[in-house]
């Protein structure tokens, strides 16, 4: 009698296939065949698996090597970049399909898919390429690659359904004289610089015939909801999102969300 074979298509079975995390909903896997990409380095794949591993997915998502001009038309994506300090210093970008993201957004509450539902695996792709937390990537930062860039692509029923890129900084932008990492031992000397914050509930347009004719006692609408959370501006700024509390009879803000610059209108 013959040994049942194993089918080769199963997940996590054959052909050294790897299982390598359960993601909030859903599983995680490495796909059959190889992983890593020729064209990167090994931490490059390694970032790719731990932000793998922190897709809050409704299905298998498995990870194959390609290219920037593989991934072909997603539909409608959330992505989310940092900046990792170090040396080298990286840039990187993960891109998902917002049908992935679902299942979890409506098991947290959510009336639809979320960029910060990606950050955890961002964290997590940052967390492998350099030590601390990552950044919000600074103007002149932003990966720009070709349709020949090497990436790694998350793949769910066959499908391509995003991608996570990662760059060194100056390759993501080579007109820039100075790495981040040059800058970040000489921060110390700014530290104690104060900037103004400013909590902003809303605004609104008047005519210049209201203003004048404003009374005591006179309800002006703003142009935000009750309950909608509260601006938090630096030196002008948006840099944060939050809800006015009172605290000691003061006043306060919790900060519930910061604001990456591509946010930041």
């Amino acid at each position: 009698m013959t040994e049942p074979q194993q089918d080769p298509a199963q997940p996590g079975q054959a052909n050294g296939q790897a299982q390598i995390g359960q993601a909030q909903i859903g599983q995680a896997q490495i796909g059959a065949g190889p992983v890593g990409h020729a064209q990167l380095p090994a931490a490059h794949t390694d970032a790719a698996r731990a932000a793998l591993t922190c897709l809050p997915t409704g299905a298998a998502v498995t990870l194959a090597p390609g290219t920037l001009g593989a991934v072909g038309e997603l539909g409608r994506t959330l992505t989310v970049e940092a900046l990792v300090v170090g040396s080298p210093t990286y840039a990187v970008r993960v891109v998902v399909r917002e049908d992935l993201l679902l299942a979890a957004a409506g098991a947290a509450g959510l009336a639809a898919p979320d960029r910060a539902q990606l950050e955890p695996a961002l964290a997590a792709a940052a967390a492998v390429l350099g030590p601390g937390t990552p950044s919000p990537l600074p103007a002149g930062h932003a990966p720009e690659a070709g349709p020949d860039a090497p990436v790694h692509l998350f793949v769910a029923s066959g499908e391509t359904a995003g991608y996570v890129l990662v760059q060194e900084a100056d390759a993501a932008s080579p007109s820039r004289p100075a790495d981040l990492a040059d800058l970040a031992p000489r921060l110390h000397r700014i530290k104690d610089v104060e900037l103004g914050l400013a909590v902003e509930i809303g605004r609104a347009r008047l005519a210049v015939r209201d203003i004048m004719g404003l009374e005591p006692g006179q309800v002006i609408e703003l142009d935000r909801s009750a309950g909608a959370p509260a601006d938090v501006l630096v030196n002008g700024r948006l840099v944060a999102r939050g809800e006015v509390v009172v605290l000691e009879n003061d006043y306060a803000v919790r900060i519930t969300r910061i604001l990456d610059p591509s946010q930041a209108v």
